[in-house]
């Protein structure tokens, strides 16, 4: 088996016997060199840190276009970068170049640390102590296999590996493959949870000017589409990358196909619901919805599961996607979010109607949040025994923003127009029949 690298610096079939033998035969022109570019390399990170700090970045920039975030990988980037050129250049003239080669792999190991680092920061930004376990093993696990190339190891113990396997069939599995599968498995899921966590930012938490245009639905439809695809794209490389047969794949299909039509209906039912919902545009994120199991709230979020339904005293009701397709649901919000809404105002038979009625109407009209059109009323819905029952009715447009304290404004209003006027109001006793005439 070839080498893992087309290059060893140390071992027996390097072209040096060890570190200090290459130090020693490196001319002061390959010392002046390096230091050049390491020196200009440096110039290169500090103004591009500069430049990233000096700017101001808009609302809707990717937090993954930030200063910090950048300042972490621009240095190993320039110091991977000069190397490999140079030893480039070193190479086309014909001029030793196995010290540039090992300086370009150095600082590219470091920048792909870097890199990786910044991915595992980006898809697991809350799980404190996984993450840092994987930084760790990620940091360790490559300067190892680096070690270990540069000694000419690193031939040794792959075959030492490739020893260990075992036969299915056709097919010969090996620990390289084992290894080598758990590793581009880890690698595909932190770069699918990288991409979810951006594209969800893009796309549903802070879009800009060209995505908010579009529904809200048709875009959580979108990140759901792409979320499968990215999740299909990485089980299919990762076990083409670990050299294991794709046919297996129809097997495991059909195996998948008969547990859905066996015991997962139910779930495939709710996930291909959601779809339904969220293309139909029938119940929509911030509608304010009521169910026939009396649940009564605005939709917050739409999963691939259930729906989560957030009342007005706080409360999240969990409610599958299938009830909200087969089962009536009234909309208050569906067409347009007009919201009617009233209060009763109970004034003894003393009052003037004529007078107050119109007092009541400007207060309440005044109002910021009542719409001028459809207009507010007030009309004389009941004469009783003790006196007048006004109803005070007016229209709101967000209702999202609560209707308890608009309600209150309401109330308030009313209560100093009618304390000014001098009004009197009337109660009825819990146990005492209201009569109408």
């Amino acid at each position: 088996m070839t080498s893992t690298t087309d290059f060893k610096l140390f071992g027996e079939a390097a072209e040096f016997d060890g570190f200090f033998d290459m130090l020693a035969h490196i001319t002061p022109q390959e010392w002046l060199m390096s230091a050049g570019f390491i020196a200009l390399a440096c110039g290169m990170a500090w103004w591009v840190r500069r430049w990233l700090g000096q700017r101001r970045f808009g609302e809707t920039t990717p937090p993954w276009f930030s200063s910090v975030e950048f300042s972490r990988f621009v240095l190993p980037f320039f110091l991977w970068l000069s190397a490999d050129l140079v030893q480039v250049w070193a190479e086309s003239n014909q001029q030793p170049a196995n010290w540039y080669e090992f300086l370009s792999q150095i600082f590219g190991a470091f920048f792909v640390v870097r890199l990786f680092l910044y991915m595992v920061r980006r898809a697991l930004p809350k799980e404190g102590g996984i993450r840092h376990s994987i930084e760790r093993l990620a940091i360790v696990s490559t300067w190892m296999v680096m070690l270990l190339n540069y000694v000419g190891k690193l031939d040794t113990w792959v075959h030492q590996l490739d020893d260990w396997h075992v036969k299915l069939g056709k097919n010969t599995i090996t620990a390289t493959n084992v290894l080598t599968l758990l590793l581009v498995v880890g690698v595909a899921w932190l770069v699918v949870k990288w991409l979810d966590h951006e594209i969800e930012y893009v796309v549903l938490k802070n879009p800009n000017r060209y995505f908010a245009e579009i529904n809200l639905s048709v875009r959580v439809v979108v990140v759901r589409i792409l979320k499968a695809i990215l999740l299909v794209v990485a089980v299919l490389l990762s076990l083409a990358a670990a050299g294991l047969d794709l046919t297996v794949l129809s097997v495991f299909g059909g195996a998948l196909g008969v547990g859905i039509g066996l015991g997962l209906q139910k779930i495939a039912s709710n996930y291909v619901s959601g779809f339904v919902i969220l293309f139909e545009g029938s119940v929509r994120i911030g509608d304010l919805i009521s169910t026939v199991d009396g649940s009564r709230g605005y939709v917050t979020q739409i999963n691939s599961r259930y729906a989560v339904i957030q009342g007005v005293d706080g409360s999240e009701t969990l409610v599958p996607n299938e009830s909200l397709v087969t089962s009536p649901v009234v909309n208050w919000s569906l067409h347009e979010k007009n919201l009617w809404m009233s209060t009763s105002v109970q004034v003894k038979h003393e009052t003037d109607i004529d007078f107050i009625r119109p007092k009541l109407l400007e207060v309440v009209s005044a109002i910021p949040r009542v719409l001028p059109s459809p207009a507010a009323c007030v009309y004389l819905s009941k004469i009783t025994e003790k006196g007048y029952v006004l109803e005070v009715a007016w229209w709101i447009n967000d209702p999202e923003n609560g209707r308890s304290n608009i309600n209150s404004d309401v109330n308030m209003a009313i209560w100093q127009t009618c304390r000014a006027a001098n009004v009197e109001f009337f109660t009825l006793q819990a146990s005492e029949p209201e009569k109408t005439t």
